[in-house]
């Protein structure tokens, strides 16, 4: 009677530390195919950077259509599009003229605008 008992318990005992591996090692599998997946490098390989003609947009939707930038303003640096924003302004008491509102930084990834210090 005890040595059923014995082996009843090394054996749920061996069960349960089966189970618990394969547990583990699923785990393990998930967490380095969602690394993989999600990883920075795989990332930038996949993703197409923005356009400079998007960047200007994104420009506009922080400043208005009152912007002055064209493509051949925008300098790629890196990861980053380089540009010195201008605004033009057309107030009928002084006439047109332009102000340098400083150089600015688009992330080419992620279209986050970085304004000057």
């Amino acid at each position: 009677m005890k040595n059923k008992k014995i082996i009843s318990f090394v054996v749920i005992g061996i069960f349960l530390l089966g189970f618990a591996a394969i547990i583990n090692n699923k785990q393990k599998e998930d967490t380095k195919i969602e690394n993989n997946i999600y990883s920075e490098s795989n990332y930038k390989d996949k993703v197409n950077p923005l356009s400079k003609e998007y960047a200007i947009k994104i420009l506009e939707a922080e400043y208005g259509d009152y912007i002055s930038v064209s493509k051949e303003d925008i300098k790629k640096v890196g990861e980053e599009y380089i540009v010195d924003v201008v605004l033009k302004d057309e107030s009928e008491d002084v006439g047109e003229h332009d102000h340098s509102l400083g150089v600015h930084k688009i992330n080419i990834y992620t279209g986050e605008l970085m304004l000057p210090n």
